[in-house]
C-alpha cells in the first residue's frame, strides 16, 4: 500500500523511486543486505508461514462446519469471533514489546486448537473458545504483520519479498484445508473425528511456532538507543490517534475493502449457488475454494516482485482491473447461473472463474496493506499499532458486509463492493501524491540544512 517510497529494507530497484523512507525512530536499524542474512530473514519467515499454515488449514476446516454442527448458534459464534477480535486487536500492540513474540504465537494459536475442539463439547464451550479465539486473532495477526517487518529491517531483504513469502506458504492452507474438507465428505468420517484430528494439526503449527527464533531484533537493536516500552494506555491512544491521520486514513478504505472481500467470499459465494446442485453435491463448495486458494497463492510472489521493484502504483492499476473483472464475472454468476441448475458444468466453470479472480484480488489488496504499513511505519512502536488499526478496520469491513448480507438482496452486497474498490483507488492515488509532496518538501529541507 505504500506509494513509491522506500523502506528499510529496499532493493537497489526500489531505491530508485521517488519517495525517501520513513526514518527509524525504534533504534533498530536496517541491516545491509547480505546472503547470509537475506538467508536468515528468508527462513525466518518461512518457518512462520508454515506455522500458520497449519494453524489455519485446521481453523479454515473446521470454521466450515460451525453452522452445520451448531445451527442455532453457529452464526452467532462467529460474531462472538469477530467481535472479540476486534477488541483483541486493541490490546495486542502492548504486548509485542513486552512479551516474546514466540510465546505470542503459541498462545494464540493454542486457542486456535482449543476451539476447533471445542466445537464438539457443546453450546458453552463453543462460546467461550469463541471469544478465547477471537481475542487471539488479535495477537497472533498483529504479532505476525510486526514479526515481517522486523525481520524485513534485520535481514536486509524488501518488505515485498518477505510478506509474498509468508502469504504464499500460508495462502495454501485455502488449497489444503478446502480438499481436507471435499476429502471428507466424500469419504463420510463423522464430524467429531474430523475436528480431533483438526485440532492436532492446529497444536502442531503452535509448537512450530513456539520454536520461532525472534526476527532479528537481538542481533540489530542499539539498546542504548531502542524505544522504551510503552504503558498500554499511551499504547492504547497511540492506537486510536492513527486512524484520523495521514497515511493511515487513506489506507483505512483499503482495509475495509479488504474485510468486505473476505466476506464476500465465504459468505456470499457459497450461498449463490444453487441449493438443489450443492444438495446433490456438497463437494462442490471446498472444491470451488481450492480454486481461490491456487489462485491467491500463486499471485502472491508477483505482487511481492513488483512492490520491490516499482511500489504500489502498478499494483493500485492491477488492483482497479482485476477487481472490474472479478465483479464482472460475479455480476454472471448471479445472472447466469441461476438458470443453470440442470446444467451443473458450465455453472461450475462459471463460479470457479469467479472464485479465482476474487481469491487473487483478496490476496493483492491484503500484500498491499502489509506492504504499506510496514513501508510507511517502520519503527517498532507505531508498526504494531498501525497493524492494529489494520485488523480492526478489517473486522469492521467484514462484519459490515456480513450485516448487509443478511438482508438476501445481493445488489446491496454487490454496490457496496464496488463503492469500496472507487473509494479505495481515489484514496490510494491521493496517497502517492502526498507522498510525493512531502518527499519533496523533505529534499528542500535538506538541502537548505546541508548549506549550513
Amino acid at each position: 500500500m505504500a506509494d513509491s517510497e522506500q523502506h528499510g529494507a529496499c532493493s537497489s530497484s526500489a531505491a530508485a523511486t521517488a519517495e525517501p523512507a520513513a526514518p527509524t525512530t525504534s533504534g533498530f536499524a536496517p541491516t545491509p543486505s547480505t546472503p547470509a542474512t537475506e538467508r536468515s530473514g528468508m527462513i525466518r519467515v518461512a518457518l512462520l508461514g508454515f506455522g500458520f499454515l497449519l494453524i489455519f488449514t485446521a481453523f479454515n476446516g473446521a470454521q466450515t462446519l460451525v453452522t452445520t454442527i451448531h445451527p442455532d448458534n453457529g452464526f452467532n459464534s462467529l460474531a462472538t469471533i469477530y467481535l472479540c477480535f476486534f477488541f483483541g486487536s486493541l490490546l495486542a500492540p502492548s504486548l509485542v514489546l513486552r512479551v516474546p513474540l514466540r510465546f505470542i504465537f503459541f498462545v494464540s494459536a493454542a486457542m486456535y486448537a482449543l476451539f476447533i475442539a471445542g466445537l464438539n463439547w457443546g453450546t458453552t464451550a463453543l462460546f467461550v473458545t469463541s471469544a478465547l479465539v477471537g481475542f487471539a486473532a488479535g495477537s497472533i495477526w498483529i504479532t505476525q504483520g510486526f514479526y515481517v517487518s522486523m525481520a524485513s529491517q534485520a535481514s536486509g531483504v524488501p518488505i515485498g519479498k518477505l510478506t509474498s513469502v509468508f502469504l504464499f506458504i500460508f495462502t495454501i492452507n485455502m488449497i489444503a484445508g478446502n480438499a481436507i474438507s471435499a476429502s471428507i465428505l466424500l469419504a463420510g468420517i463423522s464430524y467429531s473425528t474430523l475436528l480431533y484430528i483438526l485440532a492436532i494439526v492446529a497444536a502442531t503449527g503452535a509448537l512450530c511456532l513456539l520454536l520461532l527464533p525472534q526476527p532479528g531484533r537481538a542481533e540489530a537493536t542499539n539498546t542504548s538507543n531502542a524505544a522504551p516500552t510503552m504503558p498500554l494506555g499511551e499504547k492504547l491512544r497511540m492506537t486510536i490517534k492513527l486512524f484520523p491521520e495521514m497515511p493511515m486514513l487513506a489506507l483505512i478504505p483499503l482495509i475495509l475493502w479488504n474485510g468486505a472481500l473476505g466476506s464476500l467470499a465465504f459468505g456470499n459465494i457459497p450461498r449463490f449457488l444453487p441449493e438443489s446442485m450443492v444438495a446433490a453435491r456438497p463437494e462442490i463448495v471446498p472444491l470451488i475454494f481450492i480454486v481461490y486458494g491456487v489462485t491467491g497463492t500463486l499471485a502472491s510472489p508477483f505482487w511481492g516482485r513488483v512492490y520491490d521493484r516499482s511500489g504500489a502504483k502498478p499494483l493500485v492499476w492491477a488492483m482497479a482491473i482485476l477487481g472490474i473483472i472479478t465483479y464482472a464475472l460475479v455480476l454472471v454468476v448471479l445472472l447466469v447461473v441461476p438458470g443453470l441448475a440442470d446444467d451443473e458444468t458450465p455453472a461450475i466453470a462459471l463460479f470457479a472463474c469467479a472464485t479465482g479472480a476474487l481469491g487473487a484480488l483478496d490476496n493483492l489488496t491484503n500484500s498491499l496493506i502489509n506492504f504499506s504499513i510496514s513501508s510507511l511505519y517502520p519503527d517498532e512502536q507505531t508498526n504494531a499499532a498501525a497493524f492494529a488499526v489494520y485488523r480492526l478496520c478489517f473486522c469492521v469491513g467484514f462484519i459490515l458486509l456480513s450485516l448487509l448480507s443478511n438482508t438476501g438482496i445481493w445488489q446491496i452486497i454487490v454496490v457496496l463492493n464496488v463503492i469500496l474498490l472507487i473509494a479505495t483507488v481515489a484514496a490510494y492515488a491521493y496517497l502517492i501524491k502526498y507522498r510525493s509532496r512531502k518527499a519533496a518538501e523533505q529534499a528542500v529541507v535538506d538541502k537548505a540544512a546541508g548549506k549550513h
